[in-house]
């Protein structure tokens, strides 16, 4: 369909994404750059703003459409990318500068740059939001009635007050940075940055204080804010709450997932990030006082005569994210909460003790964080591949699984805010022989059956 629009020669399309108006009108925002051999990055681009119309004949509808160039806005250099933001206007990634744009009706369309955007990155190659895709129009009696009335008096609603305009910029080497939209002073400013080197591949922002990244090594990695903390120095700074290796360069993160929703065991108010790949499932964990409120419902155990009737836990997700490979592989990563994320992270640790890896090669291992000369274990996140392929075992193994579960103990998340086993887990002095199980008398214990159930449901959100 873009290549029906008129189009200047020496035009490279470089971004695009689409929002539609108050009055239900599609439109298309394309973002362009003229690559002259002379030049190392783009000084002159364009971002288009395109039309879809069905044709009418004879006052009836057709199935052909047209698509016609509305406005569009000369920029001096390269879009690498568009987003959707609040009220109506887009930001948009040009070089090293973030902008923001908004559509105006003034006798014609027109598309400008409003107040003063944020410059301070090496090249912006991508810009996200959590904002709706809405693009407003601003009218000409929009903008008398903003000239009429004085400053003092120009209030937003206190909705709009209290609701902070944020968005992320992925960096070619900086990682992501997180800026703040003032529509007071019309003025967006970095409020929070990641002080990693990251040459980032594409970037997510799962919640408004959660964001997820992917980076030329082949690695993830979630960060997380922390806006209430005392000191400005940790308000300013993202901390980095997940690392995983892939193995493969992610080019590109999209919200959604490849199944139908399930309204019930899904939850979309979870506060952390998990991780999953082409079955891969990844654990997001919740502030201390949620884990605290979920604690007492986890696998709680009732025994009656000699054996153990174990209610086990339900799988809640929050977050859900499509990935895409350069090798072609579709993927889900899966914010998980904190019973769920500690439920799949005992069965991984307890799976790759029990099974022996493929030459030698431990999980552990492949899955570290690995990047120049920067080497860290795998953390916040769960691998889907490995915990999936418990549905492919026979008995005998399952059930040394289960048993190396049930002593790690891991799963069970205590009312105080950790989980059990978790010092049996890092005491060097555990061997984790057969003759010690690890459980009190009192603990939870699961059975296969329960493992089976949350994998075989885990198993369906993708």
């Amino acid at each position: 369909s873009i290549s029906a629009s008129s189009s200047d020669g020496g035009g490279e399309q470089k971004s695009k994404g689409d929002s539609g108006g108050g009055d239900c009108k599609p439109y298309l925002l394309i973002g362009t750059a003229y690559a002259l051999p002379d030049e190392n990055e783009p000084t002159r681009g364009r971002i288009m703003v395109l039309s879809c119309e069905e044709e009418s004949e004879g006052g009836e509808s057709s199935s052909t459409r047209n698509i016609n160039v509305v406005t569009e806005l000369i920029v001096p250099g390269g879009v690498y990318s568009i987003s959707q933001f609040y009220d109506g206007a887009v930001l948009v990634a040009v070089n090293s500068k973030t902008e923001l744009c908004r559509l105006s009706n003034h006798g014609s369309m027109k598309l400008d740059f409003v107040g003063i955007g944020h410059h301070g990155h090496i090249l912006s190659l991508f810009v996200k939001s959590k904002a709706p895709k809405q693009l407003t129009v601003e009218s000409q009696e929009d903008k008398d009635e903003m000239i009429d009335t004085p400053m003092i008096a120009r209030k937003k609603p206190a909705k709009t007050v209290e609701k902070e305009q944020l968005a992320i910029v992925g960096d070619l080497m900086r990682s992501i940075s997180l800026v703040q939209y003032y529509p007071e002073h019309q003025t967006l400013e970095e409020i929070a940055h990641d002080f990693n080197a990251n040459w980032t591949t594409d970037i997510a922002m799962l919640t408004d204080n959660i964001y997820l990244g992917a980076e030329n090594w082949n690695n993830l990695f979630v960060l997380r804010r922390n806006p209430k903390a005392q000191s400005r120095e940790v308000r300013v700074r993202l901390d980095t709450v997940g690392q995983f290796h892939l193995g493969e360069m992610v080019n590109k993160f999209i919200p959604g997932s490849l199944t139908m929703p399930h309204s019930q065991s899904s939850s979309s108010n979870s506060n952390g990030a998990g991780t999953s790949a082409p079955r891969r499932t990844n654990g997001a964990k919740k502030s201390p006082a949620k884990k605290k409120s979920q604690a007492s419902s986890v696998g709680a155990a009732l025994k009656s005569g000699s054996g153990v009737r174990v209610r086990r836990p339900v799988v809640t997700i929050g977050s859900q994210t499509l990935f895409a490979t350069v090798d072609g592989t579709l993927g889900s990563i899966l914010g998980l909460d904190a019973r769920t994320a500690a439920f799949f992270s005992t069965l991984e640790r307890a799976m790759a003790k029990t099974i022996p890896p493929v030459g030698g090669f431990s999980h552990q291992e492949f899955r570290t964080f690995t990047a120049e000369r920067r080497v860290h274990i795998a953390k916040g996140f769960v691998d889907g591949d490995l915990v999936e392929s418990f549905l492919d075992l026979d008995r005998g193994t399952m059930e040394r699984v289960v048993k190396e579960m049930n002593r790690d103990g891991g799963f069970e998340i205590e009312s105080h805010g950790h989980m059990l086993g978790q010092q049996r887990n890092n005491d060097p002095n555990n061997k984790g022989g057969d003759d010690d199980d690890g459980t009190l008398p009192n603990e939870t214990n699961l059975v296969v059956e329960d493992v089976l159930a949350m994998v075989e449901e885990m198993a369906m959100f993708h």
